[in-house]
C-alpha cells in the first residue's frame, strides 16, 4: 500500500537541461528530498540523452506522445502506480518559501505592510507530508501554494474551496485524470475547476509561495506570438463554457495593445474552510 512517505517528485521539462540544473534541481538538492525520488519527464530520446549528460544521477523518462505540457502532466499521472502521492515541479522553480510573521497579527486579517519575512523551505519532505495529510483529512485530491510571489499577500492559513492551484508546484495522486491536459496554456486553471466540481475543492497553503525563473533562457513552451494569443483566448472561452458560474473571462488593463488582447480567467471566490496555520 502506498503511503505519504512514498511520495515522488515529477518534473515535466522541455529543452532546458542546463536551466533545470541551475534552478529546480539545485533547490531540491538543498533540501532533504532523496534524489532517487526525482524523475525528469522529457519529450524525445534525443532530449533524454542531453538531460542525462547535463544531470547525471537523475532518472529521465520519455513521455511519448505528450507534445504539450498538459499532455505531459497526464502522462505523469499515469506513469506511477495508482494512488502514489506525486508533487509536480516546473523546470524553472528556484525555491519554495514560507511566511514568517515578525509581529503577531491583531485580529484575523493581515495588512499588506505587516512586519514579516520569508524563509526558504529546506525541510521540503515535511511540507510535502503536511500537504498530503491535510488533503486526505479534508477529502480533496490536489493541493498547492499561494499563486502570487509576494509576501504582502500571504496569510498564515490554509484554505479549502475553489482555490487556484498554480501548475508550477502542486501535489496530487497518480491515476487521477489531470483534467486540463488538453487545455493548454490554462491547464492548471482547468484542473483546479475540475477538482472543485469533481472532488469538492482544492487545498491551498496561503502561507507558502513558489519562486520561479520564468522566461529564463530558451526552452519551455515558447510559440509564435500570434498563435499563442489565439490558443490562449480560445482556451479561456472553452473553460468559461465548461464551468459556467465558476469562471468568467477578463482582460488586462494595459496600455500595451498586444497585452490587452490576452484573455484571462476570473474564478469565483469560494471558501469552504479556513485552517489557521
Amino acid at each position: 500500500m502506498t503511503t505519504i512517505s512514498d511520495y515522488e517528485i515529477a518534473i515535466p521539462t522541455y529543452k532546458r537541461p542546463e536551466a533545470i540544473r541551475k534552478f529546480t534541481l539545485k533547490y531540491l538538492e538543498s533540501t532533504n528530498v532523496p534524489r532517487e525520488r526525482v524523475t525528469l519527464f522529457v519529450s524525445s530520446d534525443d532530449e533524454k540523452a542531453k538531460y542525462e549528460e547535463s544531470n547525471p544521477g537523475y532518472k529521465v523518462v520519455v513521455a511519448r506522445g505528450a507534445n504539450s505540457l498538459g499532455a505531459k502532466r497526464k502522462f505523469i499521472s499515469l506513469y506511477y502506480p495508482e494512488g502514489t502521492p506525486v508533487v509536480s515541479f516546473d523546470d524553472d522553480v528556484s525555491k519554495v518559501e514560507k511566511l514568517v510573521l515578525d509581529k503577531p497579527l491583531e485580529g484575523t486579517t493581515k495588512p499588506l505592510d505587516h512586519p514579516c519575512h520569508l524563509e526558504v523551505v529546506s525541510d521540503l519532505s515535511e511540507f510535502i507530508f503536511k500537504g498530503f495529510e491535510l488533503a486526505e483529512k479534508e477529502k480533496v485530491r490536489i493541493w498547492g501554494c499561494y499563486p502570487v510571489a509576494n509576501k504582502g499577500f500571504l496569510h498564515p492559513k490554509v484554505t479549502v474551496g475553489l482555490k487556484f492551484i498554480m501548475g508550477h508546484f502542486f501535489g496530487f495522486y497518480a491515476g487521477d485524470p489531470i483534467a486540463g491536459f488538453d487545455a493548454d496554456p490554462k491547464d492548471d486553471i482547468y484542473t483546479t475547476l475540475w477538482h472543485y466540481t469533481t472532488h469538492g475543492g482544492t487545498l491551498r497553503f496561503d502561507n507558502y509561495l513558489v519562486k520561479s525563473k520564468a522566461h529564463s533562457g530558451s526552452g519551455g513552451n515558447c510559440e509564435d506570438l500570434q498563435a499563442k494569443l489565439e490558443l490562449n483566448n480560445k482556451t479561456v472561452e472553452r473553460i468559461c463554457k465548461d464551468f459556467p458560474g465558476l469562471a468568467a473571462p477578463k482582460f488586462r488593463k494595459s496600455k500595451d495593445p498586444w497585452l490587452s488582447q490576452y484573455a484571462e480567467v476570473r474564478l469565483k471566490t469560494i471558501t469552504n474552510k479556513i485552517i489557521v496555520s
